[in-house]
């Protein structure tokens, strides 16, 4: 007999993502959200370090989303 998942011992609810459409475009939205924060912290930040890497991980998105299609 196989044991059923327990969604509060992974601190709550979850989904299950079923098809590859399902799962590009949840993966897109994740993508749309690190994209806003980067610029965010590009326009609101003094420090160049984060401003740099904030840029990085731009340059990283467009070439996963170039990839992707």
């Amino acid at each position: 007999m196989k044991t059923p998942i327990n969604p509060d011992k992974f601190g709550g609810s979850y989904t299950v993502l079923k098809t590859d459409a399902e799962v590009e475009a949840k993966l897109a939205k994740k993508r749309a959200n690190e994209r806003f924060i980067c610029e965010t912290i590009i326009e609101d930040n003094d420090d160049p370090k984060a401003v740099q890497a904030a840029k990085d991980r731009l340059a990283e998105l467009d070439a996963i989303e170039k990839k992707a299609g």
